[in-house]
């Protein structure tokens, strides 16, 4: 993924962000101690929290291990956002053996 890529953020990092900084705060960490912590900057976090930066799987372990917590539960919070949401779309699990038309 490129700088360009990254730097895009939608609605799901924003629900994503939300629960980075919730679960931080609930940790009584600033965002200088949860730096400290990882390889990551304090701007980077920061913009992470609101939703301004998409992170990649390894910037999420980082804050994981920054935070104390597995990287699961990052993602179970991610899942868990409001069912009102619509931005996102449910995922349907195929069947097995099923082939995707791919010309739809």
């Amino acid at each position: 993924m490129d700088t360009s890529e990254r730097s895009k953020a939608g609605p799901s990092e924003l629900e994503l962000g939300r629960h980075l900084r919730e679960l931080r705060q609930a940790l009584a960490l600033s965002v200088q101690q949860v730096a400290a912590r990882c390889r990551l900057d304090v701007a980077v976090i920061r913009e992470l929290e609101l939703g301004q930066h998409a992170a990649d799987l390894d910037t999420l372990r980082e804050l994981a291990g920054a935070l104390g917590a597995p990287l699961s539960l990052i993602f179970m919070l991610w899942e868990a956002q409001d069912p009102s949401d619509d931005s996102l779309e449910p995922i349907t699990p195929e069947p097995p053996g099923h082939q995707r038309d791919e010309q739809s």
